[in-house]
């Protein structure tokens, strides 16, 4: 793809399980340009999105279902895998006494909720420490 599309940057999609065929490590495989890029994007679908819709006539955050996805290539250029372990480091509690801290997180949540009905964002945020 990049000899192809030098000018371009690809994102590739990371999933946390083997990708079927896909050969060496880290595992990817492009999906743009592909019959695998036709189907859909559920299984790879982070659960518990949401979406705005419009229902009875007004503007609503509600939870995507299988139907509102795309296809895999609409959604990105390939699938990676890095490995069966989580990348995620958990940040020392102590961060979260700092009130300032807290306060640009909880101001930072409430743009993703805007943006991309991420609410679980700031739900977290209410959670950990007062205001």
């Amino acid at each position: 793809m990049r000899r192809k599309y030098p000018e371009r940057v690809f994102n590739f999609w990371a999933v946390d399980a083997p990708i079927a065929g896909a050969p060496g490590s880290p595992r990817a495989v492009v999906v743009r340009d592909t019959p695998r890029g036709r189907e859909s994007f559920v299984p790879y679908a982070r659960k518990g999105m949401m979406g705005r819709k419009v229902v009875d006539g007004k503007e609503q955050w509600v939870p995507l279902v299988d139907s509102d996805w795309p296809s895999l290539a609409q959604m990105t250029d390939g699938l990676i895998y890095y490995a069966p372990t989580s990348t995620i480091i958990q940040p020392d509690p102590a961060v979260y006494r700092d009130a300032a801290y807290m306060s640009e997180l909880r101001r930072r949540a409430a743009i993703l909720d805007a943006m991309g009905g991420m609410t679980e964002h700031s739900d977290a945020l209410q959670e950990v420490a007062p205001h």
